[in-house]
Parts: structure tokens; C-alpha cells; sequence
């Protein structure tokens, strides 16, 4: 709990944590959607996440992407080799467009390249 305010913090694992519900305000989701095995899986988790989230609630990504970027090497399933040696789960165009129906853009998505090792996409979107 923060002092003088009615805020309280949760973490737990994606695989694993208790589905609440219209519970929560804010959701920070960073670097844990690359985990995904598959576009399907993507999904189910978006859809567990949001499903959380309150009406009006923020929900804040960050994942690895392929959104205004060619970095990278597409394998099966939307895993992605990257430049780093490493194969992940990364968001395309057409997924974001999808994930953002029933929300506003807060702020203009971002991506950023790391070092020419990886892209990395920032998602703050509000529930409508």
C-alpha cells in the first residue's frame, strides 16, 4: 500500500496469477508477452489481462516487435529470430491494430531498437 492512498500492487506470474475481474486500474505488462508461443497464446493472454482491467483502466506494454522496424528474422508461430541470437514472440502491425479495438491510445506507440540487437515496442492504451 502507498501511504495515504488506497493504491495496493500485485505481481505474479502471467502463466499462473488469479484472474480478478474489472479489478484493476493500471496493468504493467513489461518484457512478459515475448513469451508467448504463438499468435493464439498471444491473444489468450491479452484477453486474460484485459478481462482485469477496469473500465477507463490503463494497461501499459512492453514487448518485442517488428513494428516499424525489418530487424529481425520471422520463424513459424510469430516467433522472430533477432540479431541478439535470441527467438521471441514479437508484435506485428496487424496484432496491434487488433489488441487496440475497445481502447484509446493514450500515447502514440513507440519502438526502439536496441543496439541494433533487438526492437522493442511501448503500448499504453485505455480501456473504453
Amino acid at each position: 500500500m502507498c501511504r495515504g492512498s488506497q493504491a495496493s500492487f500485485l505481481n505474479e506470474d502471467i502463466r499462473s496469477f488469479s484472474k480478478r475481474k474489472e479489478t484493476f486500474d493500471f496493468i504493467i505488462c513489461s518484457r512478459v508477452l515475448h513469451f508467448a508461443k504463438s499468435e493464439s497464446h498471444f491473444f489468450e493472454m491479452w484477453q486474460d489481462l484485459i478481462s482485469m482491467l477496469r473500465p477507463n483502466g490503463i494497461i501499459y506494454i512492453s514487448m518485442d516487435s517488428v513494428i516499424d522496424t525489418d530487424m529481425g528474422e520471422p520463424k513459424e508461430n510469430g516467433q522472430v529470430l533477432f540479431p541478439d541470437g535470441e527467438i521471441r514472440f514479437a508484435i506485428t502491425p496487424k496484432m496491434y491494430r487488433e489488441i487496440k479495438k475497445g481502447f484509446e491510445e493514450i500515447e502514440s506507440l513507440k519502438t526502439l531498437v536496441a543496439h541494433e540487437k533487438r526492437a522493442q515496442s511501448f503500448i499504453a492504451l485505455r480501456k473504453i
